[in-house]
């Protein structure tokens, strides 16, 4: 059995703590393994902590840019947790794993969805909608499910990933211009069983209705808006009142409080609350700025407060090549404008097209796809051509970049 004091990114809970946001968060520090911090090259990071091997301790589980889930095992203590290598989380006999290709971790949650006593492992991907890997008696994982209306669509915003067409297909559902990068259940109606927060990295997060049952869900077909930015990473009980919030990481690095102005069964929020700022996640090492923050709450060292666990996307600049010579740093400075305008000019185009479609993003997609596979063509094609040319002699002279996937933990004080 899961303890309802230990797993906080699933379980709404409250009375850990009689402040809120009266107690300051601890400056973060980065989650290591021995001397190394954990890094989820190539980037990003969505942990979350829950006792996956049932000893009684919290573990950290790291959901990748790749689409897989690391188990990184605590064997520290409640107060002291200390992680060692990790390993793949398994299902159906193979590595858990869902198709994720840009921009954002896998970011797991571990909730009993279908009400069978079962945990199971629920999450989304860049293709724009959700997975649920069903749990079993022993604690393994089957392959994952695409979840699904009552009408037998996926559970999306404005577009998804066709995998059949290979291209973006755009649907209106209402209040949704963006897809699903991130997937949260919770009991919005307290009626007893799951809903779903969904959210999208540019237009916030939509919320779909559970209008069947605890064992049995099916989902309503509309989108109902209920943020207007930031994510819905984790729904817990944040300043103590007895109503759940919203804590959420976000695109520019910073982590949100959204509290709960509403009542049991009918939430409403208030304005977003930083409680991270984005300048907080330096990397002390190599001083990496941040990039998306994906959060987890949990009572990290067992003192009753609610602390934070947050994955990111840390951006580091190499030195600058050394020793250029007049010629290179012409050449440098020439092929930086010419980069720049022809960025200038893609920009423009879409900006174009957009007016000229009227903001039907599928007719945008088709007429930017169909101006690709024309090569020599003018407009778009020829401008990505160019950029092709340019970009590989650029970065022989300018500053590398490397993006890591941290993890950082931020104790309430």
């Amino acid at each position: 059995m899961i303890s309802k004091n230990r797993l906080i990114t699933v379980v709404l809970m409250a009375g850990l703590f009689t402040s809120a946001l009266a107690q300051k968060m601890g400056t973060p520090t980065l989650i290591r393994v021995g001397d190394n911090a954990i890094d989820c090259k190539p980037s990003y990071a969505g942990p979350t902590i829950y006792d996956l091997d049932k000893d009684g301790l919290q573990d950290l589980i790291v959901g990748t840019f790749n689409g897989r889930f690391r188990f990184y095992k605590n064997t520290g203590s409640e107060k002291v947790p200390s992680f060692e290598g990790f390993s793949i989380i398994q299902a159906g006999g193979a590595d858990a794993e869902i198709h994720n290709w840009c921009c954002t971790a896998v970011s797991p949650q571990f909730v009993d969805f279908n009400g069978d006593g079962n945990i199971d492992l629920l999450c989304a991907s860049f293709a724009g909608y959700p997975f649920i890997f069903y749990g079993n008696n022993d604690g393994s994982f089957n392959e994952p499910v695409a979840l699904k209306d009552k009408s037998g669509n996926y559970i999306t915003l404005g577009y998804y990933w066709d995998y059949d067409l290979e291209k973006y297909k755009f649907v209106t559902l209402g209040n949704a211009e963006d897809k699903v990068d991130f997937v949260k259940a919770c009991d919005w109606d307290n009626d007893g069983d799951f809903d779903l927060l969904l959210t999208g990295s540019d237009y916030g997060v939509k919320l779909r209705i559970n209008e069947g049952t605890k064992t049995h869900p099916v989902f309503g077909t509309e989108n109902i808006s209920v943020l207007p930015a930031h994510f819905a990473d984790a729904i817990i009980d944040w300043d103590g009142d007895g109503l759940w919030d919203i804590i959420g990481g976000s695109k520019n690095g910073g982590v949100y409080f959204y509290k709960n102005v509403g009542v049991l069964g009918a939430p409403k929020f208030g304005d977003a609350e930083c409680i991270l700022e984005p300048d907080e996640f330096v990397d002390k090492i190599n001083g990496g700025k941040c990039g998306i923050t994906q959060v987890a709450v949990a009572d990290y060292n067992n003192d009753g407060k609610l602390d934070l666990v947050i994955g990111n996307n840390n951006i580091i600049n190499k030195p600058m090549p050394e020793s250029l010579t007049s010629d290179q740093i012409k050449e440098r400075d020439l092929l930086q404008k010419q980069y720049n305008e022809n960025a200038k000019d893609r920009t423009a185009y879409i900006e174009t097209l957009r007016i000229i479609c009227k903001d039907d993003h599928e007719k945008m997609n088709e007429a930017i796809n169909e101006n690709l596979r024309i090569r020599g063509h003018e407009d778009y094609a020829k401008l990505v051509k160019e950029r092709g040319e340019i970009w590989p002699a650029l970065t022989k002279l300018i500053p590398k970049r490397e993006t890591h996937g941290y993890v950082w933990v931020s104790l309430r004080q």
